[in-house]
Parts: structure tokens; C-alpha cells; sequence
């Protein structure tokens, strides 16, 4: 019993750090930042949704060019569409080699 509420006193110091209030309460102390991604060229795969749209969209609006790697051409021209400038729609299926063949002799 006394292993457990020794235990218990150890992770209760940390619970509020990792908390919800405590992310909100050290989140106002943090400078502002401004990415600066001028002249830089990214490729992202899996643009068209989730956590490669958002790397796409953070990076266009900082100023990179984009070329944005997905299946779907529909959901490129969205994002396209969502962001000012810099997203070059590429579909193509990764999971196939002749198009990640054909891919990389347009590049080159």
C-alpha cells in the first residue's frame, strides 16, 4: 500500500504539466513563430488529407513550392484551391513502381 501511494504522489507532480491546463498555461509564454521557407522546393506524400495536407498547406504559406503527392486529383486541386500559391498538384499511386518511375524521369 505504501508503494502505491508513493507512487501515486510521484506522477501526481507531473499530472498538471501534462495536462490540458498545463499546455494552455505555458502555451502563452511561447514567441510567436513565422516560418521562412522562401526558396525551397518540399515534396510531401499524402497531401490530400491528414498530417501531409497540413506539412503542405505550413509549408506553401510560408513560401516554399510544394509539390504535393497523392491519389486523389480531387482532393489536390482542393488543397490547390485552399492555399494562395505555391502547391503543385502531382497525383500519382506510390504504390505503384512504374509511376514513381514515370514521376521521377518528369522531374529530371
Amino acid at each position: 500500500m505504501l508503494d502505491a501511494l508513493k507512487g501515486l504522489h510521484f506522477f501526481s507532480r507531473f499530472a498538471y504539466s501534462f495536462s490540458a491546463l498545463g499546455y494552455r498555461q505555458r502555451r502563452l509564454l511561447w514567441k510567436d513563430f513565422h516560418a521562412d521557407y522562401r526558396d525551397q522546393t518540399w515534396l510531401v506524400s499524402g497531401a490530400s488529407g491528414g498530417i501531409g495536407r497540413a506539412i503542405a498547406a505550413s509549408a506553401a504559406d510560408g513560401g516554399a513550392e510544394v509539390m504535393a503527392l497523392a491519389r486523389s486529383a480531387e482532393k489536390l486541386d482542393d488543397l490547390a484551391a485552399e492555399v494562395d500559391e505555391g502547391i503543385i498538384p502531382h497525383p500519382i499511386d506510390l504504390s505503384l513502381r512504374e509511376n514513381i518511375g514515370a514521376f521521377l524521369d518528369e522531374m529530371a
